[in-house]
C-alpha cells in the first residue's frame, strides 16, 4: 500500500473505534433505541426519567442522541420515580362497608 492507502485505512479504523465507544458510554441513535409515537399519552418522553426538558416541546436524552420530542417514547422508557401519577383504584377488589 502506499502512504495515503496506508492513512486512509489508519483514519477508517480510528472513526470505528470511535464509533463503538460512542455506543459503550450508553448513546444510542434513534432507529436503535426503537424511537416514535407515544400510544394514548403513555410512556412519553417527558415522563421518562432520562429526558431534560427544552424549548418548545422537544429537549435531551441521556439514552439516545439527537433532539427529543416530549411526545414520544422508546424502548428505554424508565417513569420518572416523582411524577405523581395517580393510582387506578376502579382495579382493586376492597370489600365495602355493609348495613348491618
Amino acid at each position: 500500500m502506499s502512504g495515503i492507502e496506508d492513512q486512509l485505512v489508519a483514519a477508517f479504523k480510528a472513526g470505528l473505534a470511535a464509533s463503538s465507544s460512542l455506543q459503550s458510554d450508553g448513546v444510542m441513535t434513534k432507529a436503535e433505541a426503537n424511537y416514535g409515537p407515544c400510544q394514548d399519552g403513555s410512556n412519553c418522553c417527558g415522563d421518562c426519567s432520562c429526558y431534560s426538558p427544552g424549548n418548545g416541546g422537544t429537549g435531551s436524552c441521556s439514552i439516545v442522541s439527537g433532539k427529543i420530542s416530549e411526545n414520544m417514547t422508546c424502548d428505554q422508557f424508565s417513569p420518572k420515580s416523582d411524577t405523581g401519577a395517580k393510582v387506578d383504584t376502579s382495579k382493586t377488589s376492597e370489600p365495602t362497608a355493609s348495613s348491618g
